[in-house]
């Protein structure tokens, strides 16, 4: 089914795996439209979208990787690209602060059942390429450098998802806005939340690695 994406059989049956995941999230949105004519919180598809474009970017340079034709200035490229889109991934727990409670309503606890959903869906996303990314660098740079980057990776992640959440900053504003988002960057480093987020999400997005590093069933040396 993906031979042209992955030789591998089994990174075969995590795309799958995963593509069946976030189609039951979103099937679980579509019957709440259907049923209640309502589009409440419709863009969290594209916050799971956003959370697949890592994975994506990852998939791309591992087609490239067994072709032979990764050069390290394509590798940074693509690194920085999914290092730009990554903190989308963990960033999606977020959206629970728009599920309010019900208790006594039925629509209550399916609204809860889409949420995490979209919350594994993306997160997954996101371990899945984090780990693979990290196999890409160890493979063209060294073991050592690629614990390097994922270290400062998870640590910029839980950053990202500050910009995100309390000041509404977006992935593509290190384009649209890159000035006034380095303005930004400098002067939110004197804020005590700014550092909370970097620690606590941090810490989470790391644990989240380990587990799925510790699943995996690869022998890894550290």
């Amino acid at each position: 089914m993906f031979e042209k994406l992955f030789i591998s059989k089994r990174k075969e049956r995590v795309i799958l795996s995963l593509m069946l995941l976030s189609g039951f999230a979103v099937l679980l949105f579509a019957t709440r439209v259907v049923i209640y004519s309502d589009l409440y919180m419709w863009g969290i598809n594209w916050n799971l979208f956003l959370a697949w474009v890592p994975l994506f970017c990852v998939i791309w340079l591992q087609r490239q990787s067994d072709k032979g034709t990764v050069s390290l200035a394509k590798l940074v490229i693509l690194s920085i690209i999914w290092l730009a889109f990554f903190p989308n991934a963990p960033y999606i727990i977020t959206d629970f602060v728009h599920l309010f409670p019900q208790y006594d309503s039925g629509l209550y606890w399916h609204e809860q059942l889409t949420f995490f959903g979209y919350a594994m869906s993306a997160l997954f996303a996101g371990m899945i390429s984090m780990y693979w990314i990290k196999q890409l660098w160890a493979k063209h740079t060294s073991k050592k450098i690629s614990w390097i980057a994922l270290i400062i990776s998870i640590a910029l992640s839980g950053y990202g998802i500050y910009l995100g959440r309390i000041e509404r900053w977006n992935s593509w504003d290190i384009i649209a806005q890159p000035f006034s988002l380095v303005e930004y960057i400098l002067r939110s480093m004197t804020y005590r939340i700014t550092w909370m987020f970097v620690v606590e999400y941090g810490l989470f997005v790391a644990f989240c690695y380990a587990m799925v590093w510790s699943l995996a069933g690869e022998e890894e040396e550290m």
